[in-house]
């Protein structure tokens, strides 16, 4: 994990406890009745596929430039499967609360997203020199 700056890890800490915090406050207080349990697994796994992409992406940025789009593309789209799949399911196996764990992982999945594109642009201009 050396290819990845301390401070990506302290970042990505800091919004998986906002996300947290927010799930919390949402669901513990303003519509506990609409929780899909197994929201905290789902935001693990998330997570852990950022970091994973963050760790590869950052590691091809700097072994090729050249294929870091291929990668990239390679890597959303596994971790786009991945996420589709699993609200596929879940929705299959829980209809009842379907609609707050669509949005839950609209927000989640929008969330990660702006972070790791702003992740990855400052690895890839910091790795180019700019």
């Amino acid at each position: 994990m050396k290819n990845v700056e301390s401070s990506y890890w302290i970042s990505i800490g800091l919004v998986t406890t906002i996300l947290a915090v927010a799930i919390w406050i949402v669901f513990g207080f303003i519509i506990p009745e609409m929780y899909p349990r197994i929201l905290p697994f789902f935001l693990a796994v998330v997570v852990v596929l950022t970091a994973t992409g963050q760790v590869l992406l950052t590691r091809a940025v700097r072994k090729d430039p050249k294929k870091f789009n291929s990668w990239y593309l390679i890597y959303k789209s596994i971790k786009m499967l991945i996420i589709m799949t699993f609200m596929l399911v879940y929705i299959l196996v829980n209809r009842k609360n379907g609609i707050s764990f669509l949005a839950s992982v609209f927000v989640i999945y929008l969330t990660y997203m702006i972070f790791e594109a702003g992740a990855l642009n400052r690895a890839a201009r910091k790795e180019s020199g700019n």
